[in-house]
């Protein structure tokens, strides 16, 4: 979600420029930098953006130059200017005529000021903020729309991993449960008289432990994940929070298929999973 834009353009009555720059957020931080004068323009420009961006921290600096300036008026602090002709009367012992002469007057700062009434935009001059604005929103998509394929590539190589991992835990949940039938049996041998060796029992607790440690419905519901996910990334428009929501649930089942796993492979699997959806989660920050 990095990226800049710039633009600028005139009219008879105004230039106005105007940068924009994105760096990751993950949701839409909006800042408009403008001169306090015409702050009325914020809204307009802030809802331009807000219809084209959903997430990111931007910057948008939109400068407005009136061409010719606007009307200007002096103002003389008359009670400075008695305070200092005063003091230099003062300082020459009462004579009036030690005054200082008007233009030295006006040459200090706090004698003068000069007030310039900035120039009001019209509807014109707005359309013409709005059409450069757009204009420096173009360059700065165009920039994010550039790094987000490069996004889509790197995710739907982690995705596919995903789904590799996925693909190795269900072809090894089969051999995992019959071990475990296995390995019940005979350490009941081991424990139990012949006698008294239930077979039924025993296939009775089995199913309870094998239901227990089943690992089908979650690898289920990660692929439907993975699949929804590869789907949002073929998909067109804003789709990061939705790819953030997916990336979450993703590890959540992962999360669960590691407190059912009981077989050493299954749980390197697992951790592996683990990484690459973590890797996945960083990336998803960067989508729009």
């Amino acid at each position: 979600m990095t990226g800049y834009g710039q633009a600028a353009a005139e009219n008879d009555a105004f230039r106005i420029s105007v940068s924009a720059r994105s760096v990751n957020h993950r949701f839409l931080d909006l800042v408009v930098r403008l001169a306090e004068e015409y702050r009325e323009v914020e809204t307009a420009v802030r809802q331009l953006i807000d219809d084209r961006l959903t997430r990111g921290r931007v910057e948008m600096r939109v400068g407005i130059e009136p061409l010719g300036g606007g009307d200007a008026r002096v103002v003389i602090d008359r009670e400075v200017v008695r305070a200092i002709q005063a003091a230099a009367v003062e300082l020459a012992g009462g004579d009036e005529s030690a005054g200082l002469p008007v233009a030295e007057l006006l040459r200090m700062p706090e004698v003068v000021r000069v007030e310039r009434r900035s120039r009001e935009l019209g509807a014109e001059d707005l359309a013409l903020v709005l059409e450069v604005t757009g204009r420096a929103l173009d360059q700065l998509i165009g920039m994010r729309e550039g790094e987000g394929a490069q996004l889509v590539a790197v995710l739907t190589e982690r995705a596919a991993a995903l789904g590799e991992l996925a693909d190795l835990l269900a072809g090894r949940r089969d051999e995992v449960r019959r071990q475990l039938l296995v390995n019940m049996r005979q350490r009941l041998a081991e424990l139990l008289d012949s006698s008294q060796f239930n077979e039924d029992r025993l296939a009775q607790e089995i199913a309870l432990l094998a239901e227990k440690m089943d690992v089908q419905e979650e690898l289920d519901r990660l692929r439907a994940h993975l699949e929804t996910f590869g789907n949002s990334l073929a998909g067109r428009g804003a789709v990061g929070r939705r790819l953030d929501f997916l990336a979450q649930e993703i590890l959540r089942e992962l999360n669960t298929l590691g407190s059912k796993c009981r077989d050493s492979q299954m749980a390197e699997w697992v951790v592996q999973g683990k990484l690459a959806c973590e890797q996945l989660r960083e990336q998803v920050q960067n989508v729009e």
